[in-house]
């Protein structure tokens, strides 16, 4: 329908100008020979190109609106027309973009592949990365296993940081085995949890801390600017894992913070519970109470970091709700300033590329806006699948339409340069500006330009009005079924506002000229 519209577009002003062309050329009879009737074609060739490049590639269609484009489809006279307002006020400074790279120990391609290693660490913008610490990086006397170490945790330090990033993270999926109740990396045996054996909770966290000095000082690699104790502690994962109850996470958390101190490693903050919304009351206690009566606690954990699986469920909804509240609690009153970190999320569904990046970005909006995370780290950055499975940015040599939304995100919105901003008016009721579920617009501010991340789930495409801005124009990109992040266009912005189309089923990302006022 709107390729039929757009192509009728084209047809119309190209006739009309051809209709004044052929004027010209028969009226005038002193511009009739050859040469310039053939460089007059010419240039009505370009300009029918023109006129058809800008008709294509704006997606707006209201003529009659301060501040939209002159060419548009007649179509969206008829569209529902719908207003959004940017917030006056900002939030939180974005200060780091991210992902797990993929498995390296595992024989991934991320580990060797050259063209896979420039996508992932540097062509798609990310600023930190999330690595991992192997069971098998410990001997049975406690000793360091240094080959394993080098042969996977060593290369992927020493890759991301040749593609100039610095800031990793660093967290376990397992202890050693022989720490575990039972003998084996995974979390979940013969429908046992496999915990972390209380007698080797100090051994496992001098391990952990011997890991980071081995990187420091033998290998010259830095410290990470994160760990965690344990990926997902509430989960006895069918694969590596160990599940924690939360006393014994608190505790072991704790000794971290002890033994890294004593390694001179007091840079390397700690944050947790690492795991889904739900987790923040279960780990640190409903109104944070465990804090609250823990100093030694409340000294140990710098920052929260959670993850946004089973949506509805586990995150989303009430525990968002619960989980918003503590986080403000901890980052306002008892760590005033702390980071929040978004340390892993996917779809989990193996669907249509466009409609997994706008589920996505709904969850990561929500997390970022309602939740207030400063760092947001995707999971699996490749994977060796050939099919996608709901969870890698490439697989086989495809890059996702998430891939390329977040490359063009991460690559503007730069960290350290620019704050949350939300939405305070949307009368539109079938795409949501804040609350606990995903949702479906976020501006992020900077000095001197603005950039708008929108999605449209719904199967209705509408023309959108935002006010509130800043600056005099706007660029605007789309992902659709047949576009990533393409650009298609620029308009003016007329007394704060700018109006255009938000099909259904895209991704749509606007930066404007102005910034913070």
């Amino acid at each position: 329908m709107l390729y039929n519209l757009r192509t009728q577009l084209k047809c119309n002003v190209a006739l009309q100008k051809k209709t004044k062309l052929d004027s010209v050329l028969l009226n005038n009879p002193s511009t009739s020979s050859l040469k310039l009737r053939s460089f007059l074609l010419i240039m009505f060739c370009i300009l029918t190109g023109v006129v058809s490049y800008r008709s294509s590639g704006q997606p707006l269609a209201r003529t009659d609106i301060p501040g939209s484009l002159t060419i548009g489809y007649e179509a969206a006279k008829t569209l529902p027309n719908y207003t959004i307002t940017l917030s006056d006020s900002v939030n939180q400074p974005i200060t780091g973009w991210g992902c797990f790279p993929g498995f390296v120990d595992w024989g991934a391609r991320i580990g060797y592949n050259k063209s896979l290693q420039d996508a992932i660490y540097g062509d798609l913008g990310m600023t930190v990365v999330r690595v991992k610490i192997y069971p098998d990086y410990c001997n049975r006397d406690g000793s360091l296993n240094t080959s394993e170490i080098d042969r996977n945790l060593t290369k992927q330090i020493e890759t991301l940081r040749s593609y100039g990033i610095s800031k990793w993270i660093i967290t376990t999926w397992s202890p050693p085995t022989f720490m575990k109740t039972f003998n084996d990396t995974i979390g979940n045996v013969k429908g046992q949890p496999n915990h972390l054996k209380p007698e080797f909770e100090d051994a496992f966290v001098k391990f952990y801390v011997k890991v980071l000095v081995y990187l420091r000082d033998v290998k010259k690699l830095g410290t990470p600017v994160y760990a965690t104790v344990q990926n997902e502690p509430d989960y006895a994962a069918n694969w590596d894992g160990c599940p924690y109850e939360p006393d014994q996470w608190q505790r072991v958390t704790k000794k971290l913070r002890k033994e890294l101190n004593n390694a001179n490693l007091t840079m390397v903050k700690i944050h947790g519970p690492d795991h889904n919304h739900y987790t923040i009351s279960k780990f640190l206690g409903s109104d944070l109470s465990v804090l609250r009566t823990d100093p030694d606690l409340l000294k140990a954990l710098d920052g929260i970091a959670f993850h946004s699986y089973d949506e509805g469920t586990q995150s989303g909804g009430k525990a968002a709700v619960e989980a918003r509240s503590l986080i403000l609690k901890f980052k306002n009153e008892l760590k005033k300033g702390n980071e929040i970190w978004q340390t892993e999320n996917c779809t989990v569904k193996p669907e249509d590329l466009t409609v997994s990046a706008i589920r996505q970005l709904r969850s990561m909006m929500r997390d970022i806006g309602y939740l207030e995370a400063n760092c947001y780290i995707y999971w699996l950055g490749a994977s060796n699948n050939e099919t996608y499975s709901g969870e890698e940015l490439i697989f086989g040599d495809t890059k996702t339409k998430l891939y390329y939304v977040f490359q063009k995100l991460w690559k503007t919105v730069v960290p350290g340069n620019y704050y949350v901003q939300n939405f305070t008016r949307n009368d539109n009721p079938d795409l949501s500006s804040f609350g606990p579920d995903p949702k479906d617009m976020l501006a992020f501010t900077g000095n001197s330009k603005t950039v708008i991340l929108l999605t449209n789930p719904t199967v209705i495409s509408r023309n959108l009005t935002i006010k509130g801005l800043s600056g005099t124009k706007t660029e605007l990109f789309r992902t659709s079924g047949s576009e990533d992040m393409a650009h298609i266009g620029s308009q003016a912005i007329v007394k704060g506002e700018t109006t255009f189309i938000l099909p259904a089923g895209t991704v749509l990302i606007l930066e404007t000229n102005g910034g913070k006022q």
